[in-house]
């Protein structure tokens, strides 16, 4: 880790074998999508990719969707772009049809109402 002298904000730099934010190292995660693009099920390619064999399943599937494997490297998918609405702003804050905006004046219909009793 360093801090930047200028803006003073923290960075750190990690080892090659390390994916930020992730408790399995890359090799594990290599080997166990590795293991299921081979034709292993979902449960032994988890058990593969370890020594002790405690990934959970749900959690190679996790990576599956998070990451690809391209020519043995791991490379992280980014999340599709969503379009943004070619609507004008105006038309996106009137109000709501139906709405209902309360009268100062009306009388509440709760307050005179006796409380409930078990």
């Amino acid at each position: 880790m360093w801090r930047c002298r200028l803006c003073d904000k923290v960075i750190t730099d990690f080892d090659v074998s390390v994916v930020p934010r992730f408790l399995y190292s890359r090799a594990v995660i290599t080997a166990a999508l590795g293991h299921r693009l081979a034709g292993q099920t979902w449960e032994r390619a988890a058990a593969l990719c370890t020594a002790d064999g405690q990934v959970d399943p749900s959690v190679l599937n996790r990576w599956r969707r998070r990451f690809d494997l391209v020519e043995g490297g791991l490379v992280e998918k980014r999340p599709p772009g969503a379009p943004c609405s070619p609507r004008p702003m105006s038309e996106i804050l009137l109000a709501p049809v139906g709405s209902w905006s309360p009268d100062l004046l009306r009388e509440d219909d709760w307050a005179r109402s006796p409380p409930s009793q078990p």
